[in-house]
């Protein structure tokens, strides 16, 4: 099922911001650790409104994980398989 054009409207502003605010993290020298708070907290924020709202299309969830792996690794291959960093339990150690 594709997105209708409507909702893929809603989506496209969040996900520039999204860019822009990676973008602007992207010059500060983080670990994967600063890099995950950063996501979580300033990425996770700005979607969290509009995805009570509105479902997000599939190319869209594709088009923020890409742009959300592309910061983890500075645009270079990734380091560690996506499916891995993905998984929750991984993180839970680091919570604390």
């Amino acid at each position: 099922m594709s997105a209708t054009p409507s909702r893929q409207k809603n989506w496209e502003p969040r996900v520039n911001k999204i860019k822009c605010i990676l973008n602007r993290y992207r010059q500060r020298d983080l670990t994967l650790i600063g890099k995950t708070i950063v996501v979580n907290v300033m990425v996770g924020s700005s979607l969290n409104y509009l995805g009570s709202i509105i479902s997000c299309p599939e190319e869209t969830i594709k088009k923020i994980e890409e742009t959300i792996f592309n910061f983890y690794w500075s645009g270079k291959p990734d380091k560690i398989k996506r499916p891995t960093i993905k998984d929750p339990a991984i993180w839970v150690g680091l919570a604390s």
